[in-house]
């Protein structure tokens, strides 16, 4: 049906090869805004679902502009670039970040990871506070979403570990 196609089009706006390009993955938090808490300028989900077993924890979160201003309202079909800081409390090879828009019923629209753009993260130490930034088009009509965060791993039997996701 019509809304499923308008949905796979969106998904893949946000996960073409330009957000490929364009997603970071840091070992070191932003120093220049490292005193502000992006996610406090947010309206916060007050029914939000946090689980995983905190090896790592997802600190902050915010949206900037390609000015790299904190935002929060958007403009159909511009850039804006998604960040997120984790925490971790070991180590950690290749943990997996992701992001994941939902509308107001909870659809999901569109999202990616890590994993997904086949983009290697190393290893994160114990301490180690990384800054991902995912880089795309909001092709979004102008209304309300939600916007929910994961970082996971595989372990060593290749069963997906879900280290902390805020949904």
């Amino acid at each position: 049906g019509r809304p499923k196609k308008s949905i796979d089009g969106y998904k893949q706006l946000l996960s073409n090869e330009s957000a490929k390009r364009n997603m970071v993955v840091s070992g070191h938090g932003d120093e220049k805004k490292k005193d502000m808490v992006w996610k406090d300028h947010y309206h916060l989900n007050e029914k939000t679902l946090e689980y995983g077993d905190k090896t790592a924890q997802i600190i902050d979160f915010g949206i900037f502009d390609m000015q790299d201003r904190l935002v929060t309202t958007y403009q159909r079909n511009e850039t804006y670039q998604v960040k997120m800081k984790v925490r971790f409390f070991q180590a950690v090879d290749n943990p997996i970040y992701a992001i994941t828009f939902k509308d107001i019923t909870g659809l999901e629209v569109a999202g990616t990871n890590t994993m997904q753009e086949s983009i290697e993260t190393g290893t994160a130490d114990a301490g180690q506070l990384n800054l991902i930034t995912f880089q795309a088009k909001f092709p979004f009509q102008n209304q309300a979403y939600f916007l929910s965060f994961g970082c996971t791993r595989f372990d060593e039997q290749g069963k997906l570990q879900v280290l902390h996701r805020l949904y």
